[in-house]
């Protein structure tokens, strides 16, 4: 996409993991521009074993924030404040400690 004299350039893929990933079966739809009709971009397609894989991302997210106590801090707190913690608990040692415990 060109844009204000700069050629811009967009993930078209899934957003799992803190990762951009292919579909499994690298199947992708049309996003149309509702004003004429004209396909913006492709866009992946999610397929059963991506939402799985997905569920279970976040399943193992969520078991992380047990181990270092955040989930309950998670769950009370404002919503700007809720980054904090999880950029605590995103570090290299936190996937660490949960990969050796998984």
């Amino acid at each position: 996409m060109h844009a204000n004299n700069m050629e811009l350039s967009f993930p078209n893929q899934l957003f799992i993991n803190n990762e951009f990933i292919d579909a499994s079966d690298g199947g992708t739809f049309n996003t149309i521009n509702p004003t004429d009709e004209s396909v913006i971009c492709k866009v992946a397609k999610a397929t059963k074993d991506d939402v799985d894989y997905a569920v279970h991302c976040a399943k193992v997210g969520i078991y992380i924030l047990d181990i270092f106590g955040l989930q309950s801090r998670l769950t009370y707190r404002p919503f700007t404040q809720k980054g904090h913690s999880l950029c605590y608990c995103s570090g290299t040692e936190a996937r660490k400690a949960a990969l050796t415990q998984t």
